[in-house]
C-alpha cells in the first residue's frame, strides 16, 4: 500500500519545481495567454502550494513513506539539473530527432495560380490586418478605411461587437495558421480559412479571443511587393482609401471592395471569447523543451537549392548571427529599450516586442535575462519564394529568467538563482536575390557603420531600409514549442 502515491506524489513534486519561473522573456510565456497555454497559466501556483502542503503533510504523519519519497524525488531533480544541456554542442547543427506527423497544409495551389506568392508577405498583411480590424472597432471612419479588405457585414458585425464604444488600446496576435485552402476549379475566387489566437485588450480588461477568418480573392490577382501590403491603403492605387460608397476608391476610380486586388474577409467567427488577467506576473511552466523537433522533410533539399544559389551562405555564419541576436535582443529586452536590437528584427517582430516592453514599463516592472546562453541549433526549414528567403532553426538556451518591481527590485516571479531551460523556434528572413555570408557583427549591412537603426527601420548614417531583410538575415518571428506547427 506504501508504495501506490509514491509515483504520482514524485510526478507531482517535480510539477510543483517545474513551475515556479515565469516564462516572459521575448516572444515567451507573457505573449499571449491562448489555449495551449491553459495547463500552466497563473492558477498553477495554487495547485502547486497544494502539492507542497500535501509532501509536507505526509513527511510528518508518515515519515516512512514521506521521507523516502522527498529524498527520491529531490535525486530524481539534481539528476534532472544536472544532466542538463551536457551533450549539447552550440555549433553543431545536429541531426533531427524523429517527430510524430503533424497535418501540414500544402500550399502549392496558391503558387499554381500565383506564381508570386509569399507565405511571408501573406502572413504579414494577415497579422496587420488583423490587428488594424480590431483597434477600428468603434472608429467608424477608421472601419470604412478598411472596406477594400473587410466585407460590409463583417465591419457592421465588429462595430457592434461588446463593448460597445471602448477602444481597443492594444492587439497582439499570439498565433496564427492557414486552416484551410480552397480553389474550386468551377469559382473565380480562391478562400484561404485563417485561424487566429489573440490577447486584445480593451481598456483595462485584456480578451482572449480564438477566430476564424475566410479570405477570399479573385484567382487572376497577384502577390503585391511586401511594401505595399504594409500600408492597407486603396489595394489598386496605393493611396489612403477614401470612397463615397465604401467600394470605389476615390484617387483611381477602381472597385476594389470585390477581392479582385486583394484579400477580403467575407466571414469572421469568434471561437472562444474570454476575460484573462494581465500575464506580465504569470508563472508559466515551459511545454515541449525535450519533445521531438518538427522537422520539414525536404528542409535539407531547399537548404542546397539555397547554398547552390548562394555558395557565400554558410551554416557557421548564420549559428553566428543567431547568437548575435540572441545577445542583442536579451540585453534590449531586459533594458526595456528594444533599440539596440532594432537593426536585427523585422518591422513586424520589432512592433510585436515593443508591445511588451512598453506593458512592463507601464506597470513599473522589468523582466530580466541574465546569463542566457544558446545550448543547441537545429535548421528545420528551408522556404524560398519570389520575395524572401526564410529559414527557420530551433535554438535551445538556458539562462535566469525573472521579474522584478522597478522601484522596490522586489522579484515578483520567476527565478534569479536557478537557470531556466527552453527552447523556440526561430525564423530569419532575407529578401530574395540577396546574396553573401551573414553579417556576424552589429554593423550597418549596407554602409558598414556601427549599428544605429530608426524605429522606422532605417539606417542612422545611410538612411537605408534594413530591417525587410533588404541586405541581411533579421528575425522575423519566434514560435514557442507548443505552438510551432512546421
Amino acid at each position: 500500500m506504501r508504495q501506490l502515491p509514491a509515483m504520482p506524489l514524485v510526478a507531482a513534486f517535480l510539477l510543483v519545481l517545474d513551475v515556479a519561473s515565469a516564462w516572459a522573456r521575448p516572444g515567451g510565456g507573457q505573449s499571449y495567454s491562448g489555449e495551449r497555454h491553459r495547463g500552466g497559466g497563473d492558477g498553477g501556483g495554487d495547485f502547486s502550494g497544494e502539492l507542497i502542503y500535501l509532501l509536507i503533510r505526509l513527511i510528518f504523519v508518515y515519515p516512512q513513506v514521506g521521507v523516502p519519497l522527498a529524498l527520491i524525488a529531490a535525486f530524481v531533480v539534481w539528476r534532472m539539473r544536472n544532466r542538463g544541456f551536457e551533450s549539447w554542442d552550440s555549433r553543431a547543427v545536429h541531426a533531427a530527432p524523429p517527430a510524430q506527423p503533424r497535418a501540414k497544409l500544402r500550399l502549392d495551389a496558391l503558387f499554381a495560380i500565383d506564381p508570386d506568392f509569399s507565405p511571408i508577405v501573406f502572413e504579414d498583411f494577415a497579422y496587420r490586418l488583423y490587428a488594424s480590424t480590431h483597434r477600428a472597432r468603434t472608429d467608424r471612419a477608421a472601419l470604412a478605411g478598411l472596406a477594400p479588405y473587410l466585407q460590409a457585414h463583417v465591419r457592421e458585425a465588429l462595430a457592434r461587437e461588446e463593448p460597445l464604444g471602448v477602444p481597443t488600446t492594444q492587439v497582439v496576435v499570439g498565433a496564427m495558421r492557414i486552416a484551410r485552402v480552397d480553389v474550386p476549379e468551377a469559382q473565380q475566387q480562391v478562400t484561404v480559412t485563417v485561424v487566429y489566437e489573440s490577447n486584445v485588450q480593451v481598456s483595462q480588461q485584456t480578451i482572449f479571443m480564438r477566430e476564424r477568418w475566410t479570405l477570399a480573392r479573385d484567382k487572376d490577382a497577384r502577390t503585391r511587393p511586401p511594401e505595399q501590403t504594409e500600408r492597407l491603403g486603396c489595394p489598386s492605387c496605393g493611396a489612403p482609401f477614401e470612397s463615397s460608397d465604401s467600394a470605389r476608391c476615390s484617387y483611381c476610380n477602381q472597385v476594389v471592395n470585390n477581392g479582385r486586388f486583394a484579400w477580403l474577409v467575407t466571414e469572421r467567427r469568434v471561437l472562444t471569447r474570454e476575460s484573462r488577467p494581465p500575464a506580465l506576473t504569470a508563472n508559466v511552466q515551459e511545454i515541449g523543451t525535450n519533445a521531438p523537433s518538427l522537422v520539414s522533410p525536404d528542409q535539407q533539399q531547399a537548404w542546397q537549392a539555397l547554398v547552390a544559389r548562394d555558395p557565400a551562405l554558410s551554416e557557421d555564419d548564420l549559428l553566428t548571427r543567431i547568437s548575435l541576436i540572441f545577445d542583442k535582443l536579451n540585453h534590449a529586452y531586459s533594458a526595456l529599450d528594444l533599440q539596440p536590437a532594432r537593426g536585427l528584427l523585422s518591422d513586424g517582430m520589432f512592433d510585436y516586442l515593443r508591445y511588451w516592453t512598453d506593458a512592463y514599463r507601464s506597470q513599473g516592472l522589468r523582466n530580466v535575462l541574465e546569463t542566457a546562453h544558446i545550448a543547441r541549433v537545429q535548421r528545420v526549414k528551408v522556404l524560398s519564394d519570389r520575395y524572401f528567403d526564410a529559414i527557420t532553426f530551433r535554438v535551445w538556451a538556458s539562462g535566469l529568467d525573472y521579474t522584478i518591481d522597478v522601484r522596490t527590485k522586489q522579484l515578483v516571479s520567476g527565478s534569479n538563482q536557478r537557470p531556466r531551460d527552453y527552447s523556440e523556434y526561430w525564423t530569419l528572413i532575407r529578401a530574395a536575390g540577396v546574396r553573401g555570408q551573414a553579417g556576424t557583427t552589429a554593423n550597418c549591412p549596407s554602409c558598414a557603420a556601427p549599428l544605429d537603426v530608426t524605429m522606422a527601420g532605417n539606417c542612422s548614417h545611410c538612411s537605408a531600409h534594413i530591417t525587410r531583410g533588404e541586405f541581411d538575415w533579421v528575425l522575423s518571428k519566434i514560435e514557442q514549442d507548443e505552438a510551432y506547427e512546421g
